[in-house]
């Protein structure tokens, strides 16, 4: 037997306004990640450079890869999450 209390409305706003609240910050986080990327491009340009005066040139180039590979794991990470997210 289900009872509902205040006609069960209030439980499904409650519940459509918390998932809002993960939805701004899923998108506040993906937003701060792309101002880190643009300040990253400031940091890690000389950064590979300064690889390339001291040490080789294709030690130089782990620097991008590794942003690469951060990116990638983001896009990753945000791929998975998009179906549990539709769903609910």
């Amino acid at each position: 037997m289900i009872v509902e209390i205040d006609g069960g409305q209030h439980n499904h706003e409650s519940h459509e306004e918390s998932d809002r609240r993960r939805d701004r910050k899923l998108i506040d986080g993906g937003g701060s990640l792309i101002v880190m990327s643009i300040v990253g491009g400031a940091i890690m340009t000389p950064l590979m450079g300064w690889i390339a005066e001291t040490r080789t040139i294709e030690l130089a180039y782990v620097v991008p890869l590794v942003c690469y590979c951060v990116v990638a794991f983001y896009s990753y990470v945000g791929a998975r999450m998009a179906p549990r997210l539709a769903a609910s």
